[in-house]
């Protein structure tokens, strides 16, 4: 696996441990209504900084548009389905924002779960079907560009020592939420 594809697919291991994460709060009676209304409004920051602008702007800016020349129709269709997928994430996240911000629970932790379930089947499609037939498609100095991009895509959403923070972020979620 080359190091772009690498770098996505560690990204989704990140995804998949918050969407774990959503399962086990959203499963916790125990948790106050407070500190679950905050979550659902980090979740939100979370989403659009982390998974929106980072992760699918690495994939829909350098990924999709190099691929999708040198694919055929079938890659060309899971592409724009793809990025439909990535567009239905963001009108969900916005519901979980404005579901936490009102006080509104049932309706953030219905979003959430709504969230969460589509982020299951869109990684899945990705690390299965996508990212194995680009690793057949470009070449090793294509993807070296397309590394370099991603690299910047990061430095530029997540800022110096991005993902240090959200790591901190996470970790922050399980001590409070889960332990």
């Amino acid at each position: 696996m080359g190091k772009a594809i690498h770098d996505l697919v560690q990204e989704h291991e990140k995804i998949l441990h918050v969407l774990d994460i959503i399962r086990k709060v959203q499963a916790n009676d125990k948790i106050s209504v407070n500190a679950l209304i905050k979550f659902y409004a980090e979740l939100a920051d979370f989403i659009e900084i982390y998974a929106d602008k980072c992760h699918h702007g690495k994939e829909e800016h350098n990924l999709y548009h190099t691929l999708a020349p040198l694919g055929d129709e079938l890659e060309r269709n899971m592409i724009i389905y793809l990025i439909k997928e990535h567009e239905e994430a963001k009108t969900i996240n916005n519901q979980i924002r404005r579901a936490a911000e009102s006080g509104r629970l049932s309706e953030a932790a219905t979003a959430a779960a709504k969230y969460r379930k589509l982020l299951l089947e869109h990684i899945h499609n990705e690390n299965e079907e996508l990212f194995p037939a680009i690793e057949k498609r470009i070449t090793l100095d294509q993807e070296e560009v397309i590394y370099e991009h991603f690299m910047a895509v990061e430095k530029r959403t997540l800022g110096e020592g991005g993902v240090s923070k959200i790591d901190m972020i996470i970790k922050g979620w399980e001590s409070e939420l889960l332990s």
